[in-house]
């Protein structure tokens, strides 16, 4: 009961329309798979812009919507050496976004501090995005990336549903009043089992030790990006990213998950696979 009380039944219709579309741009191939980090990247971006209006700070469009589509290219396509300077350059850059966030007291340039605000929320949505072409382009990237993707979306499910009817115990209430201890664990699980089952459709073959260090990366990593949009949305001063997906908020309120996700998953698949 406590579940049809909710925005529920908007989510799944939007869940029912998305699901088949991402479907079909990952199995398209690279060019789609390409542009639609790219539309996913430039649309999270006017969200962001969107917020900070309500702290009077904004991104430059003319600066985030070229930026975007040269970090998507590089951090793809580039030499290995290459990409790794840019993911160097987006950590440290998202250590200064604290600082920017708190710098009122540093008196900045209202200019300056709008063009440094532009530069690191680039960096910071899209390098993670693009390394989802990585994935694509490891082998069986395709089943892969599929697998990340549809786990994010189980865990996310799963600790919406769970965290609904049973929840109870408040894992960060002032941040995020909404998620609950008992949501993660229900999510985790479905998360490992939907992993589980992926794995056996797409004959991937993982291992037992990779398919729970995946599962649990999504649901720990997933759950840190989550909390820390969540922070940023209070920051701001914002509900939700926008009101673009019924039910769900905004594109940025549906991969804040893969932020972190993304990235620690092509590095430990290297590692572990």
């Amino acid at each position: 009961m406590k579940l049809l009380n909710t925005n529920f039944s908007q989510r799944l219709a939007v869940a029912t329309v998305g699901i088949p579309i991402v479907g079909l741009i990952l199995v398209g191939g690279l060019l789609p798979l390409f542009l639609f980090i790219y539309l996913l990247a430039i649309i999270s971006l006017f969200e962001i812009s969107k917020m900070l209006s309500n702290v009077n700070l904004r991104l430059f469009p003319n600066l985030f919507i070229p930026l975007a589509l040269l970090i998507v290219y590089f951090v793809s396509q580039a030499e290995p050496y290459i990409r790794n300077l840019v993911v160097f350059s987006a950590i440290i850059v998202s250590i200064l976004a604290i600082v920017v966030m708190y710098s009122n007291q540093l008196h900045l340039n209202k200019f300056f501090k709008n063009v440094c605000i532009t530069l690191i929320a680039t960096l910071v949505i899209s390098v993670p995005l693009s390394f989802a072409i990585l994935i694509y382009q490891l082998p069986l990237g395709l089943q892969l990336l599929a697998t990340v993707v549809f786990g994010i979306f189980s865990f996310d499910t799963g600790a919406y549903v769970f965290g609904t009817i049973l929840g109870k115990n408040k894992m960060a209430p002032r941040i995020s009043p909404g998620k609950t201890w008992e949501g993660a664990f229900f999510g985790t699980i479905i998360c490992l089992v939907t992993v589980g089952i992926l794995d056996m459709i797409f004959g991937l073959n993982l291992n037992k030790f990779t398919l729970i260090l995946v599962a649990f990366n999504i649901a720990c990593f997933g759950q840190i990006g989550d909390l820390v949009e969540s922070y940023f949305k209070r920051r701001t001063k914002s509900k939700d990213s926008s009101k673009l997906l019924p039910g769900h908020g905004g594109f940025l309120d549906r991969i804040d998950s893969m932020i972190i996700v993304l990235p620690t998953i092509y590095y430990g698949l290297l590692l572990w696979a």
